[in-house]
């Protein structure tokens, strides 16, 4: 969600700080993607891509298999709906930075801090919470979540100083 948000602001943000642990680690890996996408071969003995064979297997895998590896799994969905060239973007353009115009991090990185403005972002449905929606109304008919997910949404709520924008999980608190 943080590098999707980046990518939304890097079209009227001028500087942004993407404050995400692992950033480095995910540029790394989206970069052995595109790598693999031509060459799977050359990527047998890499730790996450050298289990496929190619581009195909690698993407049945992220897309429909059980019990998917999130470690690759989530770069290889950016890589696919983004491009290579995008994300790139997002990674030399996004440093971390005390004088930035706009923050973007995790909710778990925000603990203890404060903004006067806080936008929560719409990610949280399927990791922190799930719906299920009538199939012709599209109405919700179950709404499930957990006390530590509850707590996270709570942390996140509680960072803006002046205003704050709910709508990505408007939905969440609507229950």
């Amino acid at each position: 969600g943080a590098i999707e948000a980046c990518l939304d602001a890097l079209q009227t943000v001028r500087s942004i700080s993407l404050e995400l642990s692992g950033l480095k680690q995910m540029q790394e890996l989206i970069s052995d993607i595109h790598g693999f996408m031509s060459t799977p071969y050359l990527y047998q003995d890499h730790y996450l891509l050298g289990e496929f064979n190619d581009a195909s297997d690698l993407d049945n895998y992220c897309n429909n298999g059980d019990d998917v590896n999130p470690d690759i799994a989530r770069p290889y969905r950016l890589y696919k709906k983004y491009g290579y060239e995008d994300l790139m973007h997002v990674f030399r353009s996004c440093k971390r930075s005390d004088n930035a115009d706009l923050v973007i991090m995790t909710v778990h990185a925000s603990k203890g801090r404060e903004w006067d403005r806080v936008k929560i972002y719409n990610d949280f449905e399927g990791i922190s919470y799930s719906l299920k929606r009538d199939k012709k109304t599209a109405e919700i008919t179950d709404f499930s979540t957990s006390e530590s997910e509850v707590r996270l949404m709570y942390v996140a709520i509680t960072r803006a100083k002046i205003a704050l924008d709910v709508e990505g999980v408007s939905i969440a608190i609507n229950q």
